[in-house]
């Protein structure tokens, strides 16, 4: 089982998704909330907001507390979308 927090607060979201685009940023968060669910270990997932248009995932695995994972979410103005990066 894969524990997933959304440390959002909903005025943030709000805002994000106001100067960004709500489906985009929807999809993005649950991108992040389901990647790697299947192989690479990681049981746990902790989203968050990074900058003002960015989400920040960091990945950690109870089994093994030294393995751990950082993937972040940037949104693109001229493509109007998120891209993601390890």
């Amino acid at each position: 089982m894969r524990t997933t927090i959304i440390n959002i607060e909903p005025d943030e979201f709000r805002e994000l998704a106001h100067k960004t685009d709500i489906v985009e940023l929807t999809e993005a968060i649950g991108y992040l909330a389901t990647w790697g669910m299947t192989g690479t270990g990681y049981d746990k997932v902790q989203i968050r907001m990074a900058h003002a248009y960015e989400l920040l995932a960091y990945y950690t695995c109870k089994d093994n507390p030294t393995a751990h994972f950082i993937m972040g979410g940037i949104w693109h103005d001229d493509t109007k979308k998120f891209t993601f990066h390890s």
